[in-house]
């Protein structure tokens, strides 16, 4: 269905209301809305072209750390395993990176999972144990940035 042409702009006309009757179901069966589209042609100047449907428009990939041109369509996410290693830790988890045209709603998240694997080769004052409670590891680690931009 598409409704009828909108000519308001700023303070002209500055809302639109659109009544919209759904048709009737089979009996037990509900009629459900699977996507409402602003633009569909995407001929309008818009700042933020991922409200524009009530769709997510979110692409999710692998991070091969191989630069390409940003989809302006889409918010990408990309995700990669993190597995490190130092004799206190040993860590294994995952990151993720997320941001639209490389600029706006930027986010990066990465957790750890503290697997305390060969801490034999530590001082014993540093091995984490039920005695020992002040020379504690947290078992679940994370950094967590996000930033945006005003532009």
């Amino acid at each position: 269905m598409v409704l009828s042409k909108w000519t308001g702009w700023d303070k002209l006309h500055p809302s639109y209301t659109a009544k919209v009757t759904l048709p009737e179901a089979y009996p037990n069966k509900k009629v459900k809305i699977r996507n409402v589209i602003l633009d569909p042609s995407e001929r309008l100047a818009d700042a933020n072209i991922l409200n524009n449907s009530k769709k997510d428009k979110v692409q999710w990939a692998f991070d091969s750390h191989i630069w390409n041109y940003p989809d302006w369509k889409k918010y990408h996410i990309n995700y990669r395993p993190d597995i490190w290693w130092n004799a206190y830790d040993g860590m294994i988890g995952m990151a993720f990176k997320g941001n639209y045209l490389n600029r706006k709603h930027r986010f990066e998240l990465s957790a750890w999972y503290n697997t305390r694997l060969f801490q034999g080769n530590l001082p014993q004052e540093a091995i984490v144990s039920d005695v020992n409670k002040y020379y504690t590891n947290d078992r679940v680690n994370f950094n967590f940035l996000v930033s945006n931009s005003f532009r």
